[in-house]
C-alpha cells in the first residue's frame, strides 16, 4: 500500500488499519518524518546527521536487506549551537524544538508527542546522566 508523503502519524487512521496495515504505515510516517526533516534542514544548511536505528537500518538495507529490522523513531545529530537555526528552518514545516527530560525534540507538529518527534542526540554531550566520567 502506498503512502503519501508529508504525513504526520494519526492515532485515529492507525486504529481503523488491520495489524500488517499498522506495521507499515508507522514505518511510513517514521521514514517521512526523517525526510522532511532533513530536507528542511539541508535546505538551510544546518549540519546534521540522522543517527540511531533509523541510521542503522539504512546501512544493513544496503548490504543484506533480508536482514534489516524497523526502527520506532529518528534521531539526528547535531550541535547545542545550531538548535536555534535548526528550529527557525523546521517551524514552516510544523516541526516544534522542546525539551522532554533534558532531551531537546523537535515535535511533528503542535500536537506532536515525543514518542513520535525526532530527538537531538546532542554531540559532545553526554546522553545520560548516568554516564560513566
Amino acid at each position: 500500500m502506498p503512502y503519501p508523503t508529508g504525513m504526520r502519524f494519526d492515532q485515529a487512521v492507525w486504529q481503523a488499519m488491520s495489524v500488517t496495515e499498522r506495521m507499515g504505515y508507522t514505518m511510513a510516517c517514521i521514514l517521512d518524518r526523517a525526510r522532511r526533516f532533513s530536507e528542511a534542514l539541508r535546505a538551510a544548511g544546518v549540519p546534521h546527521a540522522v543517527c540511531g536505528g533509523l541510521s542503522v537500518m539504512a546501512w544493513v538495507e544496503t548490504r543484506d536487506p533480508e536482514r534489516a529490522r524497523s526502527t520506532k523513531d529518528v534521531d539526528v545529530l547535531m550541535r547545542r549551537e545550531d538548535l536555534p537555526r535548526a528550529a527557525e528552518a523546521l517551524a514552516p514545516h510544523g516541526f516544534v524544538l522542546v525539551e522532554v527530560n533534558g532531551i531537546p525534540m523537535f515535535l511533528d507538529g503542535p500536537d506532536g508527542t515525543p514518542k513520535h518527534a525526532v530527538h537531538v542526540v546532542v554531540a559532545n554531550e553526554r546522553t545520560s546522566r548516568f554516564s560513566p566520567d
